[in-house]
């Protein structure tokens, strides 16, 4: 005899925190996943979907790394930074390949933000910022991690690079990269592919 199927009775979606979670209510119970960019990080049974979305919010805390200062707490490791740049190497555009070659390269691996700017052409800091932070938020993507502020507004470049910013931010802040970009960088070739997939680094403008 076949067996029969459970009958979906509801379904709940929302998205928190950059994932989206769902939960279906069946006549068994509630099932619940999460997603990050397409892949699955967490998976809830329970009895009730208000406990199930709760449990799936914890899970994504869990798995999402959020830093209320976001230049005291671990970063991922050297091992993490390098599956993240083998991720997104033949997404970087020229102008960023050279950004991370001038900063790897610098003395100390430190240089201002200005300095950076004219290795690589751009008129200003304010104009290279950008193209630098979205490799940060695609490094970041990669390893689930998303550094943040106070106010909980992404700070990707910092998954680049550290400042010393006793001062303020400006064009004349020193950036050093951070050390396990730098190991990164060591190990992985990031020359342009001529078969790669040539689809650039590029995000909606936010704070970086």
């Amino acid at each position: 005899m076949k067996k029969p199927q459970p009958v979906r009775i509801e379904r709940q979606r929302e998205s928190y925190r950059g994932a989206s979670i769902i939960a279906r209510a069946y006549t068994g119970g509630v099932k619940g996943k999460a997603w990050i960019h397409g892949r699955e990080i967490a998976s809830v049974d329970g009895v009730s979907e208000p406990d199930v979305l709760a449990a799936l919010r914890e899970q994504v805390d869990a798995v999402i790394v959020v830093e209320t200062d976001p230049c005291s707490v671990p970063y991922p490791d050297d091992a993490a930074y390098r599956a993240a740049l083998e991720t997104i190497r033949s997404r970087l555009t020229e102008r960023q390949r050279t950004l991370l070659q001038a900063h790897v390269r610098a003395r100390r691996h430190a240089a201002t933000g200005a300095a950076l700017a004219e290795s690589v052409g751009f008129p200003s800091w304010q104009s290279a910022r950008q193209p630098y932070s979205n490799v940060g938020r695609a490094l970041g993507e990669a390893m689930l991690f998303q550094p943040r502020n106070h106010n909980r507004a992404p700070l990707w470049m910092l998954i680049v690079a550290e400042p010393d910013a006793d001062n303020g931010i400006g064009p004349d802040t020193s950036w050093t990269m951070r050390p396990q970009l730098v190991a990164a960088l060591a190990a992985v070739r990031i020359d342009p592919d001529p078969f790669a997939d040539t689809k650039s680094l590029s995000f909606s403008r936010q704070r970086g």
